[in-house]
């Protein structure tokens, strides 16, 4: 299974978010799918850190995560983009392996979360706009744009 790396090289967070956010906005996930998984994640974490629950606790909500969001991918044709479904999938795979491999997809999820937004938005925009012909393209343009003038 393939880590996150975040560790050993953290300059990678940005980069691997940013891209994951304009997939999942293209695949047409909406925000509140996207925090309701992450709610449940951030849950987990306070719990843990008013040592309210112990290691295999943990493991064992991180699966029953799993199941829900099995459920949601299913449930009324699949609500759940593939792109979401497969994502949160592998984070849950990592998470549990350790409770830095957890805090770590955390890390990675949250950097997601906070590109999603904006790209959202920035989406809803061009759909708007009869002009554009290929939404898709122009939206990659336009992200990309927004990511290298915020990177410097």
């Amino acid at each position: 299974m393939e880590s996150l790396d975040l560790r050993e090289k953290p300059e990678l967070l940005s980069e691997r978010a940013f891209e994951k956010a304009v997939n999942l906005v293209l695949s047409g996930l909406s925000s509140s799918q996207f925090r309701n998984y992450f709610g449940e994640l951030r849950d987990i974490e306070r719990q843990v850190e008013a040592k309210r629950m112990d290691w295999p606790s943990v493991r064992l909500r991180l699966h029953l995560l799993k199941a829900r969001l099995a459920y949601g991918r299913r449930k009324n044709g699949g609500k759940v983009s593939k792109e979401f479904y497969d994502l949160f999938d592998w984070l849950l795979n990592i998470a549990e392996t350790s409770y830095q491999s957890f805090e770590e997809a955390l890390l990675y999820i949250e950097a997601i979360l906070a590109y999603f937004y904006p790209l959202e938005e920035l989406f809803d925009k061009i759909k708007k706009n009869k002009q554009i012909l290929d939404k898709e393209k122009e939206f990659k343009k336009r992200a990309r744009e927004e990511y290298m003038r915020g990177a410097k």
